[in-house]
């Protein structure tokens, strides 16, 4: 995968230039200066322009000049974090300025290089002895010119140009990566340059043994430039590198304990899997002709990150890898040179296990599986990998595969989607979302047809009690579910009845609301799907069970309970369109988990209750009248089905009556925050009075900030006390 990659966001207003652009790229404080001239000549390639600058003005060959280029990039997009700093994008050279003009002009990284007039620029401020450093006696960029250069363009005459400048191919210096500059340059794919910093006599390999105080003063590299290339999936490097003798280094472990072939196995991110597959399966194959190990395993600790759904978190064989992501050829290339397709290894486990993949005994059929890789599924298959292969849970390949939850983080750092339905709606990402879908129906048809016993591999239940329907119910994979029901070729499964080690049924899971991160507010788009309903309807009809909808679980709730305590108007529209009681009570199971206050509710009770669960931040109505606007609409539906309003709960009362206690109690926490904000704000208001370093005062002054309310249901916590959220004693 590519480490480095990233696209510029226009950071600061700044849309990307063209070279020759006109819109100036000197700060504002020094447009119309010869200072500001030059940094505007040298982003626009004016090569003639500079040298008259320089004619007329000597004293800036080594001015540090300012500008706003940085800002095209993000602060990420750099061998270093940029901090601001005078050794960092500020205060730089024209020199250091010319050599990274490419990046703040394109923000592809695989799309930078200098153009013609750029290296001319470069070659005349060289040629008229320009430095590298504004300042005496500082040698920052003398040793990380070259790890900039490497990782953004491949160029040798610019690094030609820069090495009789001062810049050092030799320094030990790593930039954030641990990486040396041959190794940066490996990682971009800079086969032009690495080919010339290997002709100038840099290293290929570990800093010796013998170098206690370099490694002392400059960390040791991040693998070797074998490593880098593997990892970015850079063929032609990779090729070169074997070439001139990097076979040495086919089993030295980088520091996550990973061979070459296990970095370049683990691939591309999944969005670029379309793009970059072909890049990364040259470079296995690279690897393994050269003698590579098909048996090596990742040497790292089995610990849980925030990256295990990245492919190259997981603890695995090289087939294993390749199975998430590979073609059914690569699959079968690696068969073929000995890899064993029922080799069984460890993945770790998250914080909401048992939901998730994980566990001991898992093989490259269910790593396939879980990433919906479908050729590969088939090629393991036709190999003679067994789909009733169970983890140590008891979970198939059919189970990872319908555990995959909607991942939408492509779309934006504060923007979610949770269900597929909701991004399927989005002109950008429903033709690769689409895409992904339907390489899911056709992984679970391969596994469907693998067997003509479909019982034996679908309808087993795990250690959990959960079959494959559970799973794709909890993360609301609706066309699994309904590709399951219908068989996919291989014949009906029965278990919508199934109950789980807590009693829950498909349809508990299937309308237990997933929520969104900030508002809270229910995520059930995808179960207004009409072929969702028809198919669960004909079910139903087909086997006359209708018990199956009003089963409760272990602690007392049907699936129709469960959905209006959610506020899901689709849910209890779903259910009630099955059949589902509309009068059913909440059950007394003899469960620790269930509340004593909740027990001989029915779903209108619950429906009041709704606001009740709000993680209310302000108490201010426009906070919580959605939810009872969403509960006014889903007590339409239960009254048109029959609810009967005269049944009271275990303290006697009635729909209505819990519904004016809940307005009620809103109105005197209302009334409570009210006085403790103002409180507050005069607190806050004394204290910046009385700080003489103006203490909280921003342009504005002292300004009253909102008190968070009490409770911890999402909310941010109060010194107030505790008290909002699930059970306020309503």
């Amino acid at each position: 995968m590519d480490t480095h990659g990233g696209q510029s966001l226009g950071v600061g207003g700044l849309d990307s230039q063209q070279p020759g652009s006109e819109a100036p790229i000197s700060v504002p404080a020094q447009r119309g200066t010869p200072a500001g001239d030059l940094v505007d000549a040298i982003f626009s390639d004016d090569v003639e322009r500079c040298r008259q600058l320089l004619d007329a003005h000597p004293e800036l060959l080594n001015t540090p000049l300012r500008h706003r280029g940085y800002l095209r990039t993000p602060r990420e997009d750099s061998a270093w974090p940029y901090t601001g700093g005078d050794n960092d994008y500020q205060g730089i050279t024209p020199l250091v300025f010319a050599s990274l003009v490419p990046r703040f002009r394109e923000p592809r990284l695989d799309s930078r290089a200098p153009s013609s007039s750029g290296l001319a620029i470069i070659e005349l401020l060289v040629g008229r002895g320009a430095s590298l450093e504004s300042r005496p006696g500082v040698a920052w960029w003398k040793d990380v010119l070259f790890h900039e250069t490497c990782r953004d363009y491949d160029s040798p005459e610019a690094m030609e140009l820069l090495a009789r400048a001062g810049a050092d191919y030799h320094t030990k210096m790593l930039n954030d990566y641990c990486y040396s500059v041959l190794q940066a340059a490996a990682a971009r794919g800079a086969v032009r340059t690495v080919g010339f910093l290997l002709n100038r006599g840099v290293p290929m390999h570990h800093i010796h043994q013998g170098e206690e105080d370099s490694r002392a003063d400059y960390g040791r590299p991040n693998g070797t430039p074998l490593h880098a290339a593997a990892t970015n999936g850079r063929c032609d490097v990779v090729r070169l590198l074997l070439d001139r003798g990097a076979v040495s280094d086919l089993e030295t472990l980088d520091w996550h304990g990973r061979t070459p072939l296990l970095c370049a196995s683990r691939g591309p991110f999944s969005h670029e899997v379309d793009a970059k597959r072909g890049s990364w399966e040259e470079t296995v194959r690279l690897l393994v002709d050269a003698g590579a190990d098909l048996t090596a395993l990742d040497q790292r600790d089995l610990d849980w990150s925030p990256y295990v759904f990245d492919q190259g978190a997981f603890r695995d064989t090289p087939l294993g890898h390749v199975s998430a992501w590979g073609s059914g050829d690569i699959v079968r290339y690696l068969a073929d040179r000995g890899a064993d397709i029922h080799r069984r290894c460890s993945y770790p486990k998250e914080e909401s296990f048992p939901y998730v993949a994980a566990g001991n005994n898992v093989t490259p059929l269910h790593r396939a599986a879980l990433n919906w890789n479908a050729d590969a599924v088939q090629a393991l298959l036709n190999l003679g990998a067994d789909p009733a292969a169970s983890d140590e849970y008891g979970r198939q390949a059919q189970h990872w595969a319908t555990m995959r939850k909607c991942v939408s983080e492509w779309r934006g750092r504060n923007e979610f989607s949770l269900v597929w339905g909701d991004v399927l709606v989005d002109p950008a990402q429903k033709i690769t979302l689409l895409k992904r879908l339907t390489a899911m129906e056709s992984t679970i048809s391969h596994l469907l047809c693998a067997t003509t016993d479909s019982r034996g591999v679908l309808g087993r239940q795990d250690a959990f009690g959960r079959t494959p329907l559970h799973y794709a119910a909890y993360v609301k994979l609706v066309r699994a579910i309904v590709l399951l029901l219908e068989g996919g070729g291989g014949g009906g499964v029965d278990d919508v009845g199934q109950v789980d080690n807590e009693g829950r049924t498909v349809l508990h899971h299937l309308v237990d609301a997933l929520y969104h991160p900030h508002n809270r507010e229910p995520v059930d788009g995808d179960l207004a799907d009409e072929r969702l309903g028809v198919t669960l309807s004909t079910y139903i009809r087909d086997r006359q069970d209708h018990d199956i909808v009003d089963r409760t679980d272990h602690s007392g709730f049907t699936a129709l309970h469960i959905a209006a305590r959610a506020a899901s108007y689709n849910a209890v529209a779903l259910l009630l369109r099955l059949g589902a009681d509309p009068n059913a009570r909440v059950a007394k199971n003899g469960s620790d988990d269930n509340n004593d206050d909740e027990v001989g509710l029915t779903a209108l009770h619950l429906t009041m209750r709704c606001p009740v669960w709000v993680p209310l931040g302000t108490y201010e109505p426009e906070e919580y009248k959605p939810w009872k606007r969403q509960a006014a609409r889903i007590k339409e539906l239960l009254l048109a089905a029959g609810a009967d309003v005269g049944i009271c709960d275990s303290r006697g009362r009635t729909a209505a009556q819990v519904e004016a206690a809940v307005d009620e109690e809103l109105r005197r926490e209302r009334a409570e925050y009210l006085v403790r904000r103002d409180h507050f704000s005069a607190e806050w208001a004394r204290r910046c009075a009385l700080d003489s370093r103006g203490f909280g005062r921003g342009r504005a002054g002292p300004r009253p900030v909102p008190v968070p309310a009490p409770g911890n249901s999402g909310a941010q916590q109060s010194p107030y006390g505790s008290g909002v959220g699930r059970g306020r004693g309503l």
